[in-house]
């Protein structure tokens, strides 16, 4: 599966507090719907992370298909209900859009660093990305030093 399923024609609204992080889902198979619960496994797809900067309500996407993850922006209104939870045509980029980064196995962090340069260290913290019970990666064991045993 490439394109997303379509979860639902009309935007979902949501609390949202600041300090916490949410995990939007981009594949529509969520049960738990607009968020990840892991159905993705076994596809291309990853849950979009995001935290906001002041409490209130927002409206999330759920049609999976806009320009602008997780909140809505209208794409949903070229869908009916006969096509709820079906999949989708998936997200098509306007002319003017800027290509979108994506990891590839020979550079496998061009998303984040891509992440980087668009929000900085103030969406992610100050050490970056936490690992493995809130370790930096780079501080953790490297396994490949045990393998000449």
């Amino acid at each position: 599966m490439s394109k997303p399923i379509i979860a639902g024609n009309t935007p979902i609204k949501v609390e949202v507090k600041t300090g916490q992080d949410y995990y939007f889902c981009t594949c529509g198979r969520s049960k738990n719907q607009p968020y990840c619960d892991g159905s993705h496994a076994g596809t291309d797809f990853k849950p979009k992370g995001f935290s906001v900067d002041k409490d209130g309500d927002a409206f999330l996407c759920r049609c999976k298909h806009t320009a602008n993850p997780p909140y809505c922006d209208g794409s949903h209104k070229q869908f009916s209900d006969e096509q709820v939870g079906t999949e989708g045509p998936g997200v098509t980029a306007k002319a003017n859009d800027a290509p979108v980064a994506s990891q590839t196995k020979e550079e496998p962090t061009v998303e984040f660093i891509h992440q980087l340069a668009r929000e900085g260290l103030s969406k992610l913290g100050h050490h970056g990305p936490m690992t493995s019970m809130g370790v930096p990666r780079h501080l953790l064991p490297h396994w490949m030093i045990f393998k000449s045993w």
